[in-house]
């Protein structure tokens, strides 16, 4: 008898992901044959064009700043923002042309976005067929379209897999089983090095969800104390990464990552379908639950709470053109980012909502068909809007590599390099100076360039178009020599006369390996400690 349910149960586990994968295939088809670039996909694939180059070049390391692509004059793409989830592409490039890697690799993230909310929902004891609701509602929100296809940030997609074990971890902690805090710890470690600004707004959704504990109404004080074991874990796992971050940012007194007035980055309310928009199924899930509140645990009405909430930050509801607001979250650039947490508990209500006012398993199945054949139609509405976007960059399959090289905003500029910005671009060191010099040739190598300058005689505090970060370093005729920073905080540094091949490379200095090492005992620990616990 147990034999029989267990085949059945793996029968229905493979169906499942049978149709995950449909799905995700379904999604890319309308775009298989239109290579479109929009606003941030050249910040995503830019770093990965400069490994493959690197590799082409015999060079297999992931650089730290970008000397073939963005600019090719020491970009910090990689100091600044995490290149880590998408190291999957690369492999991808090497059996596929740049945009069926890219396509695969939206497939990929599609498939582990349903799996993931799917695999969580069961975990909250949700039925298969709440779950499916979820993952449908989750897998087809408007935001995450309009994220994958619509603004192009590839990070945050990969987030919307990492955000239900977030969410579940937090969970675990404040409801359940608060030994299993390290659930928290990894997925936030994971999220972090993955997209920064989801792991702001999944922690001010944790600060305003510490009314989980009262939920709890036992153990209150350990559970806070987990928290904060998670938290310093999730510090200590990713200490390799986010401490040179920290460095590197403040060397910079300010950099120049486009801030725009929040109140023009809202939600309209009234818009139901299309880029950022609330999503008919999600808004209907608000007023169901709302009309089904007798049904409601005090757990989802408190998700319910938090969804209205999530909808009013992201919306022109909010006093966003108020200054207090404006500067308190400018860091995550845009409201509408708020949806994301939006979606997570939307689908998370609406799995338990429809699993609980259905109970015909006749009318589950055609509940679950129509909803499937309603998602489906609503994206494909979805991408005639997108394939019609005024921001959109029509390109071709030869071409789509050369530009996604390079990008528009350089966003982790110090602010006062950016006068500089033609000069960076150039590679010119004649244009920065007012000396009798002549530049030969501007080369690069994986996290260096190097300047040929001949000179008529010897010059001190000549400036070079490289912006100075912790770990650069500068040889002249391969022998280390001593540098200073000008105003626009370039590098500045002597030349002889004669023959000048001016090297300026980056190297890692002693806290990146203090953290790296801190990062791996930790994960040694970590994985000890899970071992154990699993043991009792």
């Amino acid at each position: 008898m147990n034999y029989i349910k267990k085949h059945i149960e793996n029968k229905k586990n493979i169906t499942i992901v049978l149709i995950f994968w449909i799905l995700s295939l379904f999604m890319i088809i309308p775009f298989r044959n239109t290579p479109l670039i929009y606003w941030d996909l050249p910040y995503h694939l830019a770093p990965i064009n400069e490994i493959l180059s690197n590799i082409h070049s015999d060079n297999f390391i992931i650089p730290s700043i970008a000397t073939k692509t963005m600019g090719s004059f020491g970009y910090p793409a990689n100091i600044f923002y995490p290149v880590y989830s998408c190291i999957p592409l690369v492999f991808l490039r090497l059996f596929f042309s740049a945009y069926h890697a890219y396509l695969v690799f939206l497939v990929i993230i599609s498939f582990l976005s349903f799996l993931s909310i799917y695999y969580i929902s069961k975990k909250l004891k949700l039925t298969t067929y709440g779950a499916l609701i979820s993952s449908l509602i989750y897998g087809f929100s408007e935001y995450r379209l309009s994220d994958m296809f619509g603004r192009q940030d590839l990070s945050q997609c990969i987030a919307y897999i990492l955000i239900p074990f977030a969410f579940y971890g937090f969970y675990q902690i404040t409801i359940k089983n608060y030994k299993h805090w390290w659930i928290l710890s990894i997925s936030m470690t994971l999220l972090l090095l993955t997209h920064l600004l989801s792991t702001i707004l999944i922690s001010i959704f944790f600060i305003i969800s510490l009314g989980f504990l009262l939920i709890s109404k036992n153990n209150i004080l350990i559970r806070v104390k987990y928290l904060v074991i998670a938290t310093i874990t999730t510090i200590l796992l990713s200490s390799f990464f986010i401490i040179p971050l920290i460095q590197a940012y403040i060397s910079t007194n300010g950099v120049l990552i486009n801030i725009s007035e929040m109140s023009n980055t809202v939600v309209d309310i009234n818009n139901m379908i299309g880029f950022y928009s609330i999503g008919i199924l999600q808004l209907l899930v608000i007023i169901v639950s709302l009309l089904s509140l007798k049904i409601l645990p005090t757990f989802y009405k408190y998700l319910l709470v938090e969804s209205i909430i999530f909808l009013y930050l992201a919306s022109s509801l909010f006093p966003w053109n108020t200054s207090i607001f404006q500067n308190l979250f400018s860091v995550l650039q845009f409201p509408i980012r708020f949806l994301l947490i939006f979606s997570l508990l939307t689908s998370i209500i609406g799995g338990f909502i429809f699993e609980k006012m259905i109970s015909s398993k006749n009318t589950k199945i055609i509940i679950l068909v129509l909803i499937t054949i309603f998602e489906c139609l609503v994206f494909l509405n979805y991408t005639n809007i997108a394939k019609t976007n005024v921001g959109a960059e029509k390109s071709s399959y030869r071409s789509f590599v050369l530009e996604t090289n390079n990008i528009k905003n350089y966003d982790y500029l110090p602010k006062s390099a950016k006068p500089k910005i033609p000069d960076l671009e150039r590679h010119s060191v004649n244009s920065l100076n007012k000396i009798k010099i002549k530049q030969i040739k501007y080369s690069t190598k994986p996290n260096s360039m190097t300047f040929k300058v001949l000179s008529n005689k010897k010059y001190n505090n000549v400036e070079f178009p490289v912006v100075f970060y912790p770990g650069f370093k500068v040889s002249n005729n391969k022998k280390t020599q001593n540098f200073c920073i000008s105003k626009n905080h370039l590098i500045k540094t002597s030349l002889k006369k004669g023959t000048n091949n001016i090297t300026i490379y980056y190297r890692k200095q002693l806290i990146n390996y203090i953290t790296f090492i801190i990062s791996i005992i930790t994960t040694i620990l970590l994985l000890l400690y899970i071992n154990k616990e699993n043991k009792k």
